[in-house]
């Protein structure tokens, strides 16, 4: 009688790592293989201290494994995934560490922000005032629909962009080196005040067209 082989693999939630988690992942992998493997969407890295020669800020790409026994973390744009070929004890031990960690190092609204499909929902439902304005020719159901419609198209680029391309972020630098949230997204801020404030006029236009009718 053989025993057969179980493997197990999970899809993790959206992480933002810096370089210190890196090192603590692949300390865990060393606990039981030697032989890590580190591979970038176009380099495979001898040792963590080759992150510094990229000269890239962050990586959306990330795969470190090793194969005896295998172990595998494949940290992508659009997901993660943590994977074992044989459920035993070493293999089952390296797979848990590296999941505590990353769940520590969630992105903890991304539920919210990268959610493509409540951002659909909050434009949809700009509709029913929109036919309320048209149906009672009442100014504050069409300013309502535009306010709807208008956050709910900057919510749903904010989802795609943040679920097709930001999914895994590793940032090549310490955790202490890191700008503040505000440097890092003012470009991002910025976008969304525009958006924000172009909405807003297009809704005063609206507004005076319906008043004007």
């Amino acid at each position: 009688m053989k025993r057969i082989r179980q493997s197990h693999g999970e899809e993790l939630k959206p992480v933002a790592l810096y370089l210190d988690d890196l090192e603590r992942i692949i300390e865990i992998f060393k606990e039981a293989s030697d032989d890590v493997r580190i591979l970038t969407s176009e380099y495979e890295l001898d040792s963590i201290d080759e992150f510094r020669n990229l000269h890239e800020e962050t990586l959306n790409y990330l795969k470190i494994s090793i194969s005896e026994p295998f172990v595998s973390l494949e940290l992508k744009p659009n997901g993660i995934w943590l994977f074992i070929s044989e459920d035993e004890l070493i293999s089952r031990g390296v797979f848990e560490k590296i999941k505590q960690l990353l769940h520590s190092r969630r992105r903890k609204l991304s539920w919210l922000t990268a959610n493509p499909y409540l951002a659909g929902a909050a434009v949809g439902s700009s509709a029913f005032p929109f036919f309320k304005a048209i149906d009672s020719q009442n100014v504050y159901w069409a300013v309502l629909g535009c306010s709807l419609l208008m956050i709910g198209a900057i919510w749903t680029w904010w989802s795609f962009a943040g679920t097709l391309k930001k999914y895994s972020i590793v940032r090549l630098r310490r955790r202490a080196e890191s700008p503040s949230f505000w440097k890092r997204k003012k470009d991002d801020i910025v976008l969304v005040i525009i958006s924000a404030v172009v909405g807003a006029l297009i809704t005063l236009a609206i507004t005076w067209a319906i008043t004007e009718l």
